[in-house]
């Protein structure tokens, strides 16, 4: 919020102002004679059928010291801009002076000098990088946030993405955050990116055979692989692939002392290879 300053008996042409603000008041006056003490009234509002109506106004107490020759005092007079000035123009303004020997003093009446606007406000701007990657929803959702107004950002990330990070300009608390949800404080203008990733999917876990190295999704697949094919034969197996394209597994019996091998059972000249699948 800021402090306008206005200045008897010299008013811009109109000053604007926001609810919140400050309306410093210059009152000049001149005066000659012993030292006095008043009081300084300055009312914001509109002339009505029945005098001057005040909507907002304040009060300061003054003494004006001992001047044997005329002389010009200012006095600022703050006046806080309520929620009671709605927003339009048209206001008036005037000052007196009271609680003087004698009459009051008034100053003339300033009329449509004074107008109260809405608040600017600051801007939320939010992104999402990379493109159709997700959305984030804003609550409460405004075209422009008062200041200090809080401000909860929640990301969602669409199928296959997940959130990465909040980013943007200028820095603000929470940027860095990997947490989906965050709040903002609204000081400023802000940028804010949610940044998604693709999601990551751990690989399969695979279970393979020791004895002939076939692959299965699961520990009951690979239970049922080796109760059915790799039951105890003691005997050392052989895949073996013929130049006609098949390809078998074949049992080359063990017996101690002797000297049984794969050639003894398939004939070398139909075998284009081999892979020796162990003694089971």
């Amino acid at each position: 919020m800021e402090t306008r300053v206005f200045s008897l008996p010299t008013p811009p042409e109109v000053l604007q102002l926001r609810v919140g603000d400050t309306c410093r008041v210059n009152v000049d006056y001149g005066y000659s004679g012993p030292q006095v003490p008043a009081k300084i009234r300055v009312a914001i509002g509109r002339v009505g059928v029945f005098g001057f109506d005040e909507i907002v106004y304040n009060v300061v107490s003054i003494t004006v010291p001992d001047t044997p020759q005329k002389k010009t005092y200012r006095t600022p007079v703050d006046i806080y801009i309520s929620p009671a000035m709605t927003v339009q123009p048209g206001y008036d303004i005037y000052a007196k002076i009271v609680d003087i020997p004698g009459a009051d003093i008034y100053s003339a009446t300033y009329h449509n000098v004074i107008e109260i606007v809405e608040e600017a406000g600051y801007t939320l701007e939010v992104t999402v990088e990379p493109i159709a990657t997700g959305s984030v929803t804003k609550s409460p959702i405004k075209a422009a946030y008062t200041a200090g107004e809080v401000v909860i950002l929640t990301a969602t990330p669409n199928p296959g993405y997940e959130f990465d990070h909040w980013g943007g300009w200028p820095l603000y608390p929470g940027v860095g955050s990997t947490s989906p949800s965050i709040q903002i404080e609204m000081t400023s203008d802000w940028w804010i990116v949610a940044v998604f990733k693709v999601e990551y999917v751990p690989p399969p876990v695979i279970y393979t055979c020791s004895t002939c190295g076939a692959t299965y999704n699961s520990q009951a697949e690979l239970d049922a692989h080796i109760a059915a094919v790799h039951t105890s034969t003691e005997m050392n197996w052989y895949r073996v692939t013929f130049y006609d394209g098949s390809v078998r597994d074949v049992a080359v019996p063990y017996i101690p002392g002797s000297n049984i091998s794969l050639w003894d059972i398939v004939d070398r000249n139909q075998v284009a290879s081999f892979v020796y699948l162990g003694f089971y």
